[in-house]
């Protein structure tokens, strides 16, 4: 049984009063009691997340769990979403990343592109980030690209001879975060967490595979290109080294020849890739595909029983189907109506100016993403506030889902805030480089990403977006 800090300890109760406090308001003409009471749940909830007193799916459930206490809605309502295409979307693509990783095509696929570039570090900085372009809507799991890749970032320092903690072996790592990490906010398939924001969306304007790629591509190519040219520039080595080709591709030629288990992934992936850019095509949901091919690679024995208990981020499908729950019961208490119209004359001026509320947006998660160490939470978090809001001026959800997600995702100034960050360091002994080097080109992406957001403006405006 664990000793409770004095930091944890403090957050009980100040949780509970805040809970209590919300629970003493009288209802008015915009909130019901009960509609009060829900909002101190939540706020309560994320004060005992913050403060370490209950991991984030355990506070979920109490959140929820409070709701139904409080009579604000039924166990069923409040525990929905678990039976909605959003949870179920999120485990498929779980699976997915396991099959990718246990079967060595990740490695295999970024090998492949490295060969294609010169044994430099330039040459393999730009392929890292092109490897990342590539594999991230393949692979749904982050925290897999992260473990694994950084592994062959690593792999890649020590052939060309960096020397560790280099600038050059730093350069070579940060080249592998922005391609695997940073640019997934590109593609829908590339995070679970994509899935998470759509389910957010009202479903009239809820976006497919395609229609994410294509809203967000001026992003994606900006802040990719721009992005690998100051991460090089910045960690640019005195003196590039340059091999032949053969180094990379001796590391290739160590996976050995192609297994029927790699080949048989890669053949469910390219599937469900054409299936979830074609969906509209088709009418197959991207759920029922991510499923489909979840099956079959269990089915082929690549996901074992022992795979799909230990490996498959169970803590994180009960906090994304609780946290899920936040905009149903917000929507069915009309919480929503009355966020918009008590602050909606206040932020309209500036959420309708998407040149001036990107930059705001932006600055609050980055000090809100100082204590919100979840991804996940924050842009989930965000977007719940500031869906209605942006409905009110005029702009549509998916603008607003993505600009919460890309403020929420460049955020590497302290460790504890990027799990997938502190993974990947973990996975090469934090050899190729400190973390007080890394984290000063963090304000530099978060910079190119509000330039990426306000590239999109136009194209946004073109396609009747906002």
């Amino acid at each position: 049984m664990k000793k409770f800090t004095v930091k944890q300890i403090i957050g009980w109760i100040l949780g509970v009063v805040v809970i209590a406090v919300f629970y003493l308001i009288p209802a008015n003409e915009l909130m019901t009691h009960e509609a009060w009471f829900a909002v101190g749940m939540l706020i309560g909830c994320v004060v005992w997340m913050l403060l370490g007193c209950l991991p984030e799916y355990a506070a979920m459930i109490v959140m929820c769990l409070g709701w139904v206490i409080g009579g604000c809605v039924g166990f069923t309502k409040a525990f929905s979403n678990f039976g909605g295409t959003s949870v179920w979307i999120v485990i498929g693509a779980m699976v997915i990343g396991v099959a990718g990783a246990q079967s060595g095509l990740l490695a295999r696929l970024a090998f492949l592109v490295m060969k294609l570039f010169p044994a430099s570090f330039k040459g393999q900085s730009i392929a890292l980030t092109i490897s990342g372009a590539i594999i991230n809507p393949l692979i749904p799991s982050s925290m897999a690209k992260a473990t694994i890749f950084s592994q062959i970032a690593k792999s890649i320092s020590d052939a060309m001879g960096f020397e560790p903690n280099s600038r050059a072996s730093t350069g070579i790592f940060m080249a592998f975060w922005h391609g695997f990490q940073n640019l997934s906010v590109g593609f829908l398939s590339a995070s679970f967490i994509s899935y998470t924001l759509v389910a957010l969306q009202p479903e009239a304007e809820q976006v497919t595979w395609m229609q994410w790629f294509l809203y967000a591509l001026p992003f994606t190519i900006f802040v990719g290109v721009v992005g690998i040219i100051v991460t090089m520039r910045f960690y640019k080595p005195e003196q590039d080294i340059k091999f032949g080709k053969d180094v990379v591709a001796e590391k290739y030629n160590a996976l050995g020849p192609w297994t029927p288990e790699q080949k048989f992934t890669l053949v469910v992936l390219i599937c469900c890739l054409v299936l979830w850019m074609t969906e509209q095509i088709h009418g197959v949901s991207a759920c029922a595909v991510t499923l489909f091919a979840a099956v079959a690679l269990i089915a082929v024995g690549l996901v074992t029983k022992k795979n799909f208990k230990a490996d498959v981020a169970w803590d994180q499908v009960v906090f994304i189907g609780c946290f899920l729950g936040i905009s149903t019961v917000f929507a069915e208490l009309g919480i929503n109506n009355a966020l918009q119209a008590t602050l909606g004359g206040v932020l309209s001026p500036v959420v309708g100016n998407l040149w001036l509320f990107i930059p705001l947006l932006y600055l609050v998660v980055f000090i809100a993403r100082l204590a919100i160490v979840s991804v996940t939470a924050a842009a989930t978090l965000f977007s719940v506030i500031m869906i209605p809001l942006g409905a009110a001026a005029g702009i549509n959800s998916f603008i607003i889902v993505f600009l919460c997600y890309t403020a929420s995702m460049p955020q590497w100034i302290f460790t504890y805030q990027q799990g997938n960050y502190a993974s990947a360091r973990a996975m090469v002994d934090d050899t190729m480089g400190t973390h007080g080097v890394m984290a000063k080109l963090c304000p530099l992406i978060v910079a190119l990403s509000i330039v990426g957001c306000w590239v999109c403006i136009p194209f946004w405006s073109l396609l009747g977006l906002c």
